[in-house]
């Protein structure tokens, strides 16, 4: 797996100058796969998504984005849950950013003010919420 993630990192350094010069490490290498960022702690699991490369097809990486949405949606909701409101929505992203549980047990004490907390001090779930209110109407 390492071949591959190093790989990976050689190929974003290409065409990516942010990763010039961390590329310059022998013993660095790619963390998160695909448009979604799969990390690859989730490696064991799903061997073939990394090293038959599913990551660089948009099919491959829309297929495991949508089953980590189905699967914390049914963590958080139960399974059969048909449609999300915006707040569910957003609670689902952060479960995909922080997994489940966690989401779950600050739902009502943080709310969106969950996940990863970027440099302005702002968190994905404070992003999430806004891109989706920015969408709105752009489709049925």
């Amino acid at each position: 797996m390492f071949k591959v993630a190093r790989a990976a990192l050689v190929r974003i350094a290409a065409i990516n100058s942010g990763y010039k010069n961390v590329v310059k490490n022998p013993d660095k290498f790619c963390h998160g796969f695909g448009m979604f960022q799969y990390d690859i702690q989730f490696f064991d699991g799903d061997k073939d998504y990394f090293i038959d490369e599913k990551w660089a097809t948009w099919k491959g990486t829309l297929s495991r984005g949508m089953s980590e949405l189905t699967a914390q949606t049914k963590a958080l909701y139960g399974a059969g849950k048909k449609s999300l409101t915006h707040d569910e929505s957003v609670y689902v992203a952060i479960a995909y950013n922080q997994g489940a549980k966690r989401t779950k047990a600050n739902m009502a004490t943080r709310k969106f003010k969950q996940g990863f907390k970027d440099d302005q001090g702002v968190f994905y779930g404070e992003h999430i919420d806004s891109n989706l209110k920015a969408t709105k109407g752009l489709w049925p």
